[in-house]
């Protein structure tokens, strides 16, 4: 009877690879063939795939080598299986193998080779890689103004018993990070070398790719009943440019009953599997899904900037979001909040990474090995980190945590301070986003201001524009540190925040709201006009709380969110109405439903009255991303097929597990 949560997340695609133990790296598994495909540094700016293959299982049979197809594989949580039924030299041959993160920068392989025919057979095993940097235009360097883009060089070396391998940078022409990783067999049977070309011959003849095995040197006797089994250890370094490596850690062989038993308790208990009563129920079976999604998407920092903490990234897949975005993080803590409390302070803790302390900036994304200097992007992205400060605080009240909120409190008191103090050009008391990746990246409330576009990102440069959206957020933020100050015992705080939040609304009614319309909107100083694009952001003043007439909220509410035509249709809540004319179900901020926004805009329904309509939204929600493994966005076409959007995304999993947790009623 296979375990209940084997294929809980399938570890087989490029999107999906196999991580645990808020790892360093990833193992990436191609859908076919037998042993890990790729080896993936996680949150290091411009380092994504470093092999490919890693060690890609051969046969040399009839004087030639023949690659293994894998007939099936096997998800658990902690550990990633594959298996092969073959017939080498006349004989039937079973394959096995078994990958388990020892910590968060090891992982362990065991692959067990039985014949289960009747007579002994020549068994000729090889273990394939190919190291290679295809990389010349690193993506994001650029916003680092200054940086160098020098090429970092291929480091393959042969050891006693397996390779050592990576990118290494010039520190005098390059601040790219350094990937290392080391490849060891521990069995005597095999031995490395580094190739001219691939496994099957020939020289590459380009020196941004280089070859290696670890190999049998000539074929070795499986005989009836006798397995043969080979281990290796895959480690890890990763460090930023001109910082010294950590040294790698003595290796021994390893009791695999032990360890399979020790990796399965680590998982249930960071997982909180506390879901498991006998059989897993389907809802906590999707439930423990999700949290397993949010486990994927962190990384903890060992010697790079998150220092020891555990980061919350968007994404453990091989591409540029396995970084930390401000938000994105933020947002994912409330659900850690639920199950596990020290990754929550951890991944609060890590959003703030290189606050500027001159004005309280904290640069919207961050990696834990990236690039010396700071970023363009360095202005944050929407204040939400007191709120989720203060989810982490309803849940978890100790005294513990009642110290972490004092840690917290000048960063956050700091980050608000700079939309007052550094985000109103126009000096009208009024914040303003600068950069469209703060809020909502190629929206259409831009649509009408827009500067220069940074093309590598699709986002744009703004003027000072009054922002409705960014003020709800400062006001919601204000509200809530002065829950924070109460909660800490800081009066005068108390008093600060109150009146803060009192100065922001005031500014707002005067500047943003529009009296004949009965709703806040943008306000362009230079043009004396109000901006009205229907998007879900007009809904941000009702998230928040700023004061409105009730009649004003119960139209804005009735005819506008729960009007199937414009906001609740088969996919509640679009980024654009569904009956303007610029909406797109597959534009990113252009009609793709986006989680964070659902759960706020539930919580609002909740909030005001319309239980049953928020309870309906949650449903329609999770059910779509039930459908759709946790998508960083939602293709508001419900008979789309191909619906884009990161799958395993950090939000949309803490979205899941907000709504289907029904965080909205509190």
């Amino acid at each position: 009877m296979p375990d209940p949560l084997t294929d809980l997340i399938h570890c087989d695609d490029w999107e999906t690879p196999f991580v645990d133990a808020y790892s360093q790296f990833s193992l990436g598994f191609h859908q076919k063939n037998f042993g890990p495909t790729y080896l993936h540094p996680r949150s290091m700016i411009s380092t994504y795939e470093i092999t490919m293959p890693v060690l890609q299982l051969w046969l040399f049979e009839e004087d030639h080598w023949q690659i293994v197809r894998r007939q099936g594989i096997e998800s658990l949580p902690w550990a990633q299986r594959e298996f092969a039924h073959l017939r080498t030299r006349g004989q039937p041959v079973e394959i096995r193998s078994e990958y388990v993160f020892e910590d968060a920068r090891r992982v362990r392989a065991r692959i067990t080779c039985t014949n289960t025919g009747t007579t002994p057979v020549d068994f000729h095993p090889g273990f394939y890689g190919c190291l290679r940097d295809r990389n010349p235009d690193p993506y994001m360097l650029d916003t680092f103004p200054g940086a160098k883009k020098g090429n970092r060089q291929l480091v393959l070396e042969t050891l006693a018993s397996g390779i050592e391998a990576g990118l290494e940078p010039d520190p005098e022409t390059s601040d790219l990070p350094q990937a290392r990783f080391r490849i060891l067999s521990l069995s005597n049977k095999l031995q490395a070398a580094q190739l001219p070309g691939p496994i099957w011959g020939g020289e590459s003849g380009d020196d941004r790719v280089r070859f290696y095995g670890i190999s049998a040197a000539a074929p070795m006797a499986l005989n009836p009943g006798s397995p043969v089994t080979f281990e290796f250890v895959i480690d890890f370094r990763g460090a930023a440019s001109g910082e010294p490596l950590d040294p790698w850690e003595d290796v021994a062989s390893a009791d695999w009953d032990t360890l399979l038993e020790q990796v399965e308790k680590r998982y249930k208990e960071r997982s909180g599997h506390d879901l498991v009563s006998g059989d897993l129920s389907m809802s906590n079976w999707q439930l423990l899904k999700a949290r397993s999604t949010i486990l994927r998407t962190g990384v903890r920092g060992h010697n790079g900037e998150f220092g020891d903490r555990v980061a919350s990234q968007c994404s453990a897949g091989t591409q540029d979001f396995s970084s930390s975005f401000f938000w994105d993080t933020f947002f994912t803590s409330t659900a850690l909040s639920q199950f596990n409390p020290s990754f929550a302070r951890d991944a609060i803790a890590t959003a703030f990474t290189r606050q500027l302390a001159r004005d309280g900036s904290t640069p919207e994304r961050k990696w834990n090995y990236s690039a010396k200097q700071r970023g363009n992007i360095a202005c944050p992205q929407s204040p939400i980190g007191t709120w989720a400060l203060n989810h982490y605080l309803a849940k978890n009240n100790g005294e513990e945590d009642l110290s972490f909120a004092r840690e917290m409190y000048p960063m956050l008191k700091a980050n608000h301070i700079f939309w007052r103090d550094y985000s109103d050009a126009d000096n009208d008391g009024l914040a303003e986003y600068n950069w469209s990746g703060q809020i909502g990246d190629d929206s259409q409330i831009w649509d009408s201001i827009r500067m220069s576009t940074d093309e590598k990102s699709g986002c744009f440069w703004m003027p000072p524009i009054a922002s409705a959206t960014c003020n709800s957020f400062l006001y919601r933020d204000a509200n809530e540190m002065t829950k924070v100050a109460q909660a800490l015992g800081e009066e005068d705080e108390v008093s600060f925040w109150k009146d803060r939040a009192a100065q922001i609304a005031a500014r707002m009614k005067e500047i943003l709201w529009v009296e004949e319309d009965q709703r806040y909107w943008d306000y362009n100083h230079r043009t004396c006009s109000h901006n009205k694009p229907e998007t879900f952001f007009m809904f941000l003043p009702l998230w928040a709380d700023v004061p409105m007439p009730d009649e004003a909220k119960k139209d804005l509410i009735e005819n506008t969110l729960l009007n199937p035509k414009k906001f609740f249709g088969p996919i509640p809540f679009p980024s654009v109405a569904y009956d303007s004319p610029t909406y797109d179900p597959a534009g990113y901020w252009r009609g793709r439903a986006w989680s964070h926004f659902s759960c706020w805009l539930t919580e609002v329904l909740w909030r005001e009255g319309y239980q049953t309509e928020a309870d309906e939204a949650a449903n329609r929600i999770i059910a779509w991303q039930q459908m759709w493994d946790f998508r960083e966005n939602m293709n508001t076409d419900p008979s789309e097929l191909f619906p884009k959007g990161f799958p395993h995304y950090n939000w949309g999993s803490a979205a899941y597990c907000y709504l289907s947790e029904r965080l909205y009623r509190a």
